[in-house]
């Protein structure tokens, strides 16, 4: 019979450790956002369409967590740091003009929809739909106030795909472990970053992109889906830097 007590009140205590962690765990994850840090966040996400219709390179930078905030695209890939986040803004169409001439019209500068947000440990997550993609972002709030911690744009055809931004960073993993500046030099000869690690691209619900390698060249790839958050190369064709530029 003690021993049954013992075993009893064994048990008792780990179920109400069990419990004591639990919710911690809950308290943790469930931090609400009060109205200002909501208010902040979304004038955080407007000013993100100001500074970039504009080509306010410092300005976008500014937005981001210093240096590990990022920006990533299935196009783009993941451009983390502020030289990145600089030379993202400066190649962007509308921006790659000559010194002294405004910068073009962006599409989609007046559609600002509010973003969809939700309380995390962290700070906070948050969805915007543009209608042909979304951005997902997380932000953190920081000693200079709510900044970026990072933003995906997934285009449909990647969400159809089973593509969002977790996926995304996890097809980065799988392709290399590092992530490789891609310059291409425009029609004025000034070299501009377009890519860092992946450029994907879907098509007909194939999950397929550009590697870069250091030395130049790249990695023709196929990626295969084989769990939630991992994703594994299906085919790999390298393609050198001489046979690239032809």
């Amino acid at each position: 019979m003690q021993n049954l007590n013992l075993n009893l009140k064994s048990i008792g205590i780990a179920a109400l450790t069990l419990l004591a962690l639990s919710t911690q765990a809950f308290a943790q994850t469930a931090k609400p956002l009060t109205a200002e840090d909501e208010q902040a966040i979304q004038a955080l996400a407007s000013r993100y369409f100001v500074v970039l219709a504009a080509c306010d390179a410092e300005g976008f930078v500014d937005l981001f967590v210093p240096d590990t905030g990022y920006f990533a695209s299935g196009f783009r890939g993941h451009m983390e740091g502020r030289e990145r986040l600089l030379g993202l803004v400066k190649s962007e169409r509308h921006c790659d003009v000559a010194p002294g001439t405004a910068p073009a019209p962006r599409a989609g500068d007046t559609n600002r929809p509010a973003v969809q947000l939700t309380a995390t440990a962290a700070g906070a997550s948050g969805v915007t739909d543009l209608g042909t993609a979304q951005y997902q972002d997380d932000y953190l709030k920081t000693p200079q106030g709510w900044r970026i911690a990072a933003r995906s744009v997934i285009i449909n055809a990647e969400r159809d795909a089973g593509i969002d931004a977790k996926e995304l960073l996890a097809i980065h993993k799988a392709a290399t472990p590092k992530l490789v500046d891609n310059y291409v030099t425009n029609d004025r000869g000034i070299k501009q970053l377009l890519n860092v690690g992946v450029s994907l691209r879907v098509a007909d619900g194939v999950v397929a992109g550009r590697t870069f390698v250091e030395g130049g060249g790249y990695n023709e790839d196929v990626f295969v889906k084989v769990a939630a958050g991992q994703w594994e190369i299906k085919a790999r064709t390298f393609v050198s830097a001489s046979e690239a530029a032809k």
